[in-house]
């Protein structure tokens, strides 16, 4: 019973040990997409600054393209986690997890910052309006990252060290990441494309 107990302690630490690491990452990155706004060339800025107003003005005028927008965003997300949840399976995938997970991350808090340095009081209400779906899907995309990873690592084991793992049980729990995340990435992208804009006309 003690060696069942110790077992499941160790199991809890190593899940969170992984669960904080993820989420360091994910913090680091966020600060670093913050910082960047700072360090990039002036055209770099003017550029940034013409595409924001470009997309305010064709929501302003009801300018969008309702389907469209929804097809990219939903490609976009859903395509992202297959992606995530794919790596997984490959074995090698952790470091490409990882870099993808960093590069969500940074693209997130590069939109914070450059949201706030164009509109100032306004750009910190738009921000927090425009990074909803932005915040939600990467808390799916980190959920995913720590289930993608925690599969590659027992599937190593499987491999490599031929440990004792129900591999169809650890399957079918694995696919049920990939469809709650899924579901959860098309509600992301209903969010951003038709909740999203008519919050912003306010601002």
């Amino acid at each position: 019973m003690d060696k069942i107990h110790l077992k499941r302690k160790v199991k809890l630490l190593k899940t969170q040990k992984l669960l904080i690491k993820i989420n360091i990452l994910s913090l680091i990155s966020i600060i670093l997409g913050i910082l960047y706004i700072a360090i990039i060339s002036k055209s770099n800025k003017e550029l940034i600054n013409t595409t924001l107003n470009s997309f305010f003005t064709q929501i302003d005028k009801n300018n969008i393209n309702y389907t469209s927008s929804f097809i990219n965003s939903f490609l976009s997300y859903t395509l992202s986690g297959l992606f995530i949840w794919i790596l997984g399976i490959s074995v090698i995938g952790i470091p490409i997890i990882l870099i993808f997970l960093f590069y969500k991350s940074f693209i997130l808090g590069f939109s914070i910052s450059s949201l706030i340095y164009f509109y100032k009081l306004k750009g910190i209400i738009a921000a927090i309006i425009y990074i909803i779906p932005l915040l939600f899907s990467l808390l799916v995309f980190i959920i995913l990252s720590f289930f993608s990873i925690r599969f590659s690592k027992k599937l190593i084991k499987v491999i490599f060290y031929k440990q004792d793992y129900t591999f169809r049980s650890l399957t079918r729990k694995y696919l049920k990441v990939l469809i709650i995340g899924e579901i959860c990435l098309i509600i992301c992208s209903l969010i951003e494309t038709f909740l999203i804009p008519e919050l912003l006309k306010l601002v």
